[in-house]
């Protein structure tokens, strides 16, 4: 400590705020030399580092400004102090923190603004955008910002944009930061490639090049298949369809006509969402046995049938099976009919809400709707609703249907 008489003697023994006073008056140097006076001496001992800077801490709040010139004196708290000496103990040799601490004197605001920016970024990379045209140069500092937000590269010096290394880990946080690298970079397949699979929809800002590149485009719509909207060039590629399908249902909207009328790229994406099945062909849509098959993995697939198809009792019957709902896409003629009604109803009861409302104040329907489920009632009209008996009728089979349940929940428990 002879050498570092800005340190107490002992990290045992913490000095009393006259003492401290006294050697920093001695001293009469800036923080921050005495961050570089600790360092060199006491990176052995972390804990005595550590209180050594706490202590120092204390009597700086308190003492400084009674004796350094106020436009030397950094005025930063321990949490700084600390940043500062991590900082330093990872990206600074013994060796230069030594010529650091001997030969200069004051830091400049330039070099605090770095260390600032250095772990400001690191915590939100976007706040780049705050700092001097200094800090947004500085390769270290814009490298640790993108690797937390890959946007923060619209931020950096124009030179950075093509820089592979930096523009790689941009577009690895957020692929849409290809659309702020250089162009030469967005004709460059590997980091295209990983733009695509952090953010599928990131292939818009690709060269065309690269939008007909069939690898990239099979990465992007794996990622999002709605991304192969920008990728015109292979929509008539079954191999490209099939991902893009399997990923989003949707994306039958951007294959190719021709691919439209395809069974298996149609099934994929109406499985993989129903309303997906708008996007298939009008052949397809109008092919009764494929219509059963979708309206039977989901009913809701009959609002884009044929309008034929709607009329058909055969598919309608087929649809309800897994859906209350779907007796709504029904044709209006069939909502009207009784007889056909009534046998819905056996099946589904609340489908009498998509009932033609004669049907709905028709008191033997509407008994078989809450003998199927009790809510039905709901769906009644006003009268029947308020009717003294089906309000006593529903009660009885809504306590019967919930025991009903009760017991099947117990036998599944049992088995």
């Amino acid at each position: 400590s002879e050498n570092c008489p800005l340190i107490p003697d002992s990290p045992d023994k913490p000095t009393s705020p006259s003492s401290s006073s006294t050697n920093l008056k001695r001293v009469e140097i800036p923080l921050d030399l005495w961050i570089y006076h600790i360092l060199p001496y006491y990176e052995s001992n972390a804990q005595f580092c550590q209180n050594a800077m706490l202590r120092l801490c204390t009597v700086i709040r308190s003492e400084a400004l009674k004796y350094i010139d106020a436009d030397k004196l950094p005025l930063v708290d321990l949490g700084v102090i600390l940043q500062v000496y991590s900082i330093l103990s990872d990206k600074v040799t013994r060796q230069k923190r030594v010529e650091l601490a001997f030969g200069q004197r004051v830091i400049s605001k330039e070099t605090l603004e770095r260390f600032k920016y250095y772990n400001i970024v690191q915590e939100n990379g976007l706040l780049l955008q705050d700092g001097e045209t200094f800090v947004k140069a500085d390769r270290e500092i814009v490298t640790r910002a993108v690797h937390q937000a890959g946007l923060a590269l619209q931020y950096a010096n124009a030179q950075f944009r093509a820089d592979k290394h930096i523009v790689m880990i941009a577009v690895c946080q957020n692929g849409n930061a290809l659309s702020l690298a250089d162009y030469a970079l967005k004709e460059d397949s590997d980091i295209v490639r990983h733009a695509v699979k952090n953010c599928g929809s990131a292939l818009k800002y690709a060269s065309k090049k690269m939008r007909s590149n069939e690898g990239i485009v099979l990465d992007a719509v794996r990622q999002d298949g709605l991304a192969l909207f920008y990728s015109k060039y292979l929509d008539g590629r079954k191999s490209v369809a099939l991902e893009a399908v399997h990923q989003n249902g949707m994306a039958l909207k951007y294959v190719n006509k021709s691919l439209q009328d395809d069974e298996q790229i149609v099934t994929i994406a109406v499985h993989s969402n129903p309303e997906a099945l708008q996007f298939a062909s009008g052949s397809l849509r109008r092919n009764r046995q494929f219509i059963i098959q979708m309206v039977l993995h989901n009913g809701i697939c009959l609002q884009y049938a044929d309008d034929s198809l709607q009329r058909d009792r055969g598919v309608v019957l087929k649809a309800i099976q897994n859906s209350d709902e779907a007796l709504r896409f029904a044709h209006k003629s069939l909502l009207k009919d009784r007889d056909f009604c009534k046998v819905v109803l056996k099946k589904r009861g609340k489908s009498l809400r998509w009932m033609h409302p004669s049907l709905q104040q028709d008191r033997e329907l509407v008994l078989i709707a809450i003998q199927n489920n009790a809510n039905a009632i709901s769906f009644a009209s006003a009268i029947l609703q308020n009717d003294e008996r089906m309000l006593r009728i529903s009660y009885r089979h809504q306590i019967l249907q919930q025991q009903q349940l009760e017991e099947l929940q117990q036998s599944r428990k049992i088995s």
